[in-house]
C-alpha cells in the first residue's frame, strides 16, 4: 500500500507539471498572438495619423497649454481630417500638420462639433494623402480590446495605449468610454477594435460630473472618451 501512495504521488506530480509546462506555453503563445495582432492593427492606420502644432498663439498658465501638440487622423486622401477641439481651443495664427514622412502642412478648421468636442480640418497636398478606412456600422462590446493611437511629439512611431471597451453610450449617447490611458497627445487619434477598425476618435470630454477646471485631472485617469465612427461620418458631409 505505501508503494502504491508513493506511485500515485509520483504520477499526480508528474502530470501537474505537464499540465504547467503546457499551461505556460499556452499562456506565451497567447502572449505573442495578441502583441501581433496590436502591431498589425496599429500599422493599419499609422500612416494617417498626423501630428497638430499650433503657431503663433498666446502662452496661458492653464495646466495643459493650449499650444501643446496633439493629433489628428485623415480620414479622406484629399486632405480631411479629424481633429480634437483642442486644436480650436485657442485662436492661433497657424494650424500645423506634420505627416509620418515628416511633411508639414497648413491646415485650416472648417467646422466643429462643439456637443462632441472634435473638429474638422482640410490641407491642401499635392498627393494624395493615407487615410484611415470609416466603418458605419461596427459590433461593439463591453470589454473588448481598445487600440488608442496617437502620436509622440517627435513624430516618430505611434504612440499605443491599450485597454478595454468600458462603456458605450456615455456622455448622453455622445461617446464610448475605454479604460485605457490617454494624453493630449492622443486627442483626434482613433481608437481602434483589435481587429485595427476605427471604433471612434478620441476627445478631451470628461464625465458630467466633472468641472472644466478638473480637465487635466482626467488625463491618464483610465476613463477616457470616443466619439463613435458612425456619429463622426453622419455629420462629415454637412460640416464639409
Amino acid at each position: 500500500m505505501r508503494w502504491y501512495w508513493l506511485a500515485s504521488v509520483l504520477w499526480g506530480g508528474s502530470l501537474l507539471l505537464l499540465q504547467g509546462g503546457f499551461c505556460a506555453e499556452v499562456e506565451e503563445a497567447f502572449l505573442d498572438a495578441e502583441q501581433t495582432a496590436i502591431e498589425a492593427a496599429v500599422q493599419r492606420v499609422a500612416p494617417a495619423i498626423v501630428r497638430i502644432e499650433l503657431i503663433g498663439i498666446a502662452e496661458t498658465t492653464a495646466e495643459v497649454r493650449a499650444g501643446a501638440p496633439t493629433v489628428g487622423t485623415i480620414i479622406d486622401p484629399d486632405g480631411w481630417i479629424v481633429a480634437s477641439a483642442q486644436v480650436a481651443a485657442q485662436p492661433a495664427a497657424t494650424i500645423l500638420v506634420v505627416t509620418q514622412t515628416a511633411e508639414r502642412l497648413t491646415a485650416a478648421i472648417v467646422a466643429q462639433d462643439r456637443a462632441r468636442e472634435w473638429v474638422l480640418l482640410k490641407v491642401d497636398s499635392p498627393e494624395p494623402l493615407p487615410a484611415v478606412s470609416l466603418l458605419a456600422d461596427i459590433p461593439t462590446q463591453i470589454g473588448q480590446y481598445t487600440i488608442a493611437v496617437g502620436r509622440v511629439a517627435d513624430g516618430g512611431k505611434p504612440a499605443v495605449s491599450v485597454g478595454i471597451l468600458s462603456a458605450v453610450d456615455r456622455l448622453h449617447g455622445r461617446a464610448l468610454q475605454t479604460d485605457a490611458r490617454v494624453s493630449p497627445l492622443f486627442y483626434g487619434g482613433p481608437l481602434l477594435n483589435i481587429q485595427g477598425d476605427v471604433l471612434g476618435f478620441l476627445v478631451p470630454a470628461m464625465p458630467d460630473a466633472a468641472g472644466a477646471e478638473e480637465k487635466s485631472g482626467w488625463y491618464d485617469s483610465g476613463i477616457a472618451f470616443a466619439v463613435p465612427t458612425d456619429q463622426v461620418l453622419r455629420r462629415v458631409p454637412r460640416m464639409q
